[in-house]
């Protein structure tokens, strides 16, 4: 007897067969009464019990591809899996393993705190606890970036079209933030791209190096040499209700 006792209003209903082995080309399935045995039916047609392997499988659902992860954030890392009790969660940074992120967990998502690393190459990879053959990693990678947040209540330069005010953090080191437009901020590092100098602001909100000469426009470009790359330019996302500004590394 695979099952007893169903609810006589269902129509179907799952069975586990035995996990012994029981492996026929010719069976059939008997349906009958609990109070009447007398009443049942039973499979016009047999058909086979065949012995195979248990399929396992992991997808990884979140986080998708060239998604932006925030460092000292919470973020759920998902996945779906067949037939995979327990599970592994692996961070990969360049191509190469960074480190374990969570061992032994039963359900199929991970609130992860993002760790403190800038990266433009992360990716997860969801391993089988029992068989690391088993597994699922990014396609294509993610970013994980540290943000700085101004408060333009605070920070009134900053309401102004064309204002501009310099910020010194350890993630940014120096750079300077611009009121392009009402709802379009930049910012710009301030990190000479030759040698690694602080360099200075000018009234006309472009940059010069004490150190070695290079110059930049206000939009960053080299003006001067011997720099041959422009500054960095951060991305930054405005938030009116909140009047605030994200920069992002």
């Amino acid at each position: 007897s695979l099952k007893k006792n169903i609810d006589a209003t269902l129509f179907f209903n799952k069975v586990e067969l035995p996990e012994s082995d029981i492996f026929s080309d010719n069976c059939l399935l008997k349906v009958e009464c609990v109070e009447d045995p007398n009443l049942y039916d039973i499979s016009n047609q047999s058909f086979s019990i065949k012995k195979g392997v248990l399929t396992k499988s992991i997808h990884l659902l979140t986080p998708s591809n060239n998604e932006r992860l925030v460092v000292g954030r919470n973020y759920t890392i998902t996945w779906e899996a067949l037939n995979v009790d327990s599970f592994d969660v692996q961070l990969y940074i360049g191509g190469a393993f960074w480190g374990v992120l969570a061992t032994s967990l039963t359900e199929k998502f991970f609130t992860w705190q993002v760790s403190v690393i800038d990266s433009d190459d992360a990716k997860i990879r969801v391993v089988d606890s029992a068989n690391n053959t088993i597994s699922d990693i990014n396609s294509e990678s993610f970013k994980i970036v540290s943000v700085f947040e101004i408060d333009l209540a605070v920070h009134v330069e900053l309401q102004t079209i064309g204002g501009s005010k310099i910020f010194d953090t350890p993630e940014f080191s120096t750079f300077v933030v611009k009121k392009i437009t009402s709802t379009v901020y930049k910012a710009i590092s301030m990190v000479c791209t030759h040698n690694g100098c602080i360099i200075g602001l000018k009234t006309d909100l472009s940059f010069q190096c004490s150190c070695h000469g290079s110059a930049f426009n206000s939009d960053g470009a080299v003006t001067n040499g011997p720099a041959s790359l422009p500054l960095t330019i951060f991305y930054t996302e405005y938030f009116s209700a909140e009047q605030k500004v994200l920069i992002y590394n």
